[in-house]
């Protein structure tokens, strides 16, 4: 069966702009977007099509281009705490350089987040849980139209994993699939029973999506 494109909503997972400050672990610290960062997404932003409703983080790196794509489309837009970035305790936001001794246990949780939490941080079971029980309300509460998610790239992963029934845990995830900054993935689902969500396409950047609706 062949859904038609009204009983089809579709989820576009944007994920922020870079970030105003050094290499860092930046989960729940509130940075802004850089310069560049900012201009990135709101260049990304005006390749999305008629979007009827906008979803974003609290964090202000969200947030911010959030409320501006609202403003400019003429749409509500919904901050949802369960899809703000992992909490990385005591290394949130601590510049990489400044980590001292501290680092070599940051490179093992690179390696192994599942088996390396961050001191006083969000474990990668909580996060799975909180950014899926996210993710199950706004499909629920949007069951038509195009939706834009701002959002972060931990919670974009763990999205893609509960869509494909994916280990969470998985270092790979993070290691090997590519969710660049000012990118947009997306996610469309059929409203018919037994629908499943269909992915079609991930991390893609504004001139990708410029040479995609060229293409078409």
């Amino acid at each position: 069966m062949l859904p038609d494109s009204s009983n089809v909503t579709t989820f576009d997972l944007v994920r922020h702009g870079a970030v105003d400050g050094p290499a860092a672990l930046y989960g729940l610290t509130d940075i802004e977007l850089s310069e560049a960062g900012d201009s990135a997404v709101s260049n990304v932003l005006t390749w999305l099509p008629a979007i009827t409703h906008v979803v974003t983080s609290p964090l202000k790196r969200c947030s911010n281009s959030a409320l501006e794509l609202a403003k400019q489309r003429g749409v509500a837009v919904d901050q949802l705490e369960e899809i703000k970035e992992c909490h990385f305790g005591e290394w949130d936001g601590v510049p990489f350089e400044s980590m001292g001794a501290e680092w070599k246990a940051v490179e093992q949780f690179f390696y192994s987040p599942f088996e390396n939490p961050p001191p006083q941080g969000e474990t990668v079971d909580a996060l799975y849980d909180r950014v899926t029980r996210g993710w199950d309300y706004i499909t629920a509460t949007h069951t038509s139209g195009h939706i834009a998610v701002i959002c972060h790239g931990g919670v974009i992963r763990q999205i893609l994993a509960f869509i494909l029934g994916l280990d969470w845990r998985s270092q790979k995830l993070y290691r090997q699939l590519d969710i660049r900054y000012a990118s947009v993935t997306r996610i469309q689902i059929a409203r018919f029973a037994g629908a499943v969500p269909q992915i079609k396409f991930i991390g893609l950047t504004a001139s990708e999506l410029q040479h995609q609706s060229m293409g078409n």
